[in-house]
């Protein structure tokens, strides 16, 4: 037993650098303020997109470990408006979400800093020490530092929220909150599930770590979704820890509830350190800002991963060139900069776009990653796993519908 669980051990890596990108925005921001809007009525949704996307997350990982090649060789095989398409979400998010991330985390460190330091250094700063454990460090470095950080920001966030539970909820017995079972919310509750764990091109660049990893050492089909599940299914449970903390502390105060990302995680802090003590707010901010920065390194690694890797199977780039991946990681990193120094007042709705297209395009991908692997699985998908994937599928198909219905003003 201890021989198979250190065996399974020895092989973690891809499924926690996973979490680690998805538990940034989609988590500290969106899950929190869904807690400190609505209290525990998304709850149950929060779990229940989770569950319905866990096929498709999954059959990236498993499609490279059975293929021997990433899921993006798959899009490719499979026709070039899908590659093409994914090429094109793929560079939209690579830029808007390292803006997104990386600003939200220099905000963290500046609110938490005893003195002053501008923001917009504070970015060059995060952005500096994120480049160099990736050009110097490479896949090894982001392994140990997802490990790291995963491990503190998990303890972190369950000491935090066991506190806040232990203290009460901030809300009176008979408050009564706004619904978010209207028409108005339907625009923030696709937000909210576009990036429920993570968007979905992070399937992709899941099996290109796992690719990255093989690489290091041989890992068996067991290996590998063991790792998957334990990052996947901890993203999962520490969304809904997030969704206790904004419930706990900020549902029912008298405070606004701000709706940028800076500026509600900075009002996290504030409301944690004026409701449980000013001991907490230490707490609270390491846990916001261990979130940024791993959602940020992992990023900024994983698209310019995917991006390098596109244009590879292009013909654009010789495979095996460590300096093609070193150019998009330098490149998306400075047109993350350039948004923020350039366009930060139109970052919000940017992100608030870009998590909408990441619902919008979910149904389209998580049926390619079911068809790949229904076509080129070695043995066939097990009846629960086929019907669980085709629940999935209509659930997020019909979500994407009701949306453009409500958007297009079809529905009041």
């Amino acid at each position: 037993m201890l021989l198979t669980l250190k065996h399974k051990m020895s092989a973690l890596g891809p499924g926690l650098l996973m979490a680690t990108a998805a538990i940034g925005g989609s988590h500290l921001v969106a899950s929190t303020q869904a807690g400190a809007l609505f209290g525990w009525q998304l709850l149950g949704l929060i779990l229940l997109v989770n569950v319905l996307k866990y096929p498709f997350f999954r059959f990236g990982v498993q499609y490279t470990l059975e293929q021997g090649e990433s899921l993006l060789q798959g899009y490719q095989r499979k026709g070039r408006g899908y590659f093409y398409s994914f090429i094109v979400l793929n560079l939209i998010a690579a830029v808007v979400n390292t803006a997104g991330v990386l600003l939200l985390t220099a905000s963290l460190l500046h609110y938490a800093l005893p003195w002053q330091v501008s923001v917009t250094l504070l970015c060059w700063l995060i952005l500096a020490v994120c480049l160099l454990i990736l050009l110097l460090g490479h896949y090894r470095a982001l392994d140990k530092v997802a490990k790291l950080i995963m491990v503190l920001l998990t303890l972190g966030t369950i000491i935090a929220a066991v506190i806040a539970a232990l203290n009460g909820a901030m809300a009176p017995a008979d408050y009564q909150g706004p619904s978010p079972w209207q028409l108005a919310m339907l625009g923030f509750l696709v937000a909210l599930m576009g990036w429920m764990p993570a968007p979905i091109e992070i399937s992709a660049i899941s099996s290109l770590w796992l690719t990255a990893k093989q690489r290091q050492q041989p890992i068996s089909r067991q290996q590998g979704l063991f790792d998957f599940n334990l990052g996947y299914w901890l993203t999962a449970g520490l969304a809904l820890v997030f969704v206790s903390l904004g419930a706990l502390v900020q549902y029912g105060s008298d405070q606004p509830i701000a709706l940028a990302g800076a500026a509600f995680a900075q009002q996290l802090i504030g409301m944690y350190g004026s409701t449980i003590g000013d001991w907490s707010r230490p707490l609270v901010a390491a846990i916001a800002f261990l979130c940024m920065f791993g959602t940020t390194i992992t990023v900024l690694d994983g698209y310019a991963r995917s991006l390098n890797e596109s244009f590879t199977l292009l013909g654009l780039h010789q495979r095996g060139q460590r300096r093609s991946y070193q150019g998009w990681l330098l490149g998306q990193a400075l047109a993350g900069m350039a948004v923020i120094l350039f366009f930060r007042s139109a970052l919000g709705p940017m992100l608030t776009f870009a998590m909408t297209l990441a619902f919008l395009t979910t149904p389209v991908f998580a049926w390619l990653n079911y068809r790949l692997m229904r076509r080129h699985s070695s043995q066939p998908l097990p009846a629960l796993l086929v019907w669980w994937s085709r629940l999935g599928l209509l659930y997020l198909l019909g979500f994407a519908l009701l949306f453009l219905l409500w958007y297009s003003k079809l529905l009041d």
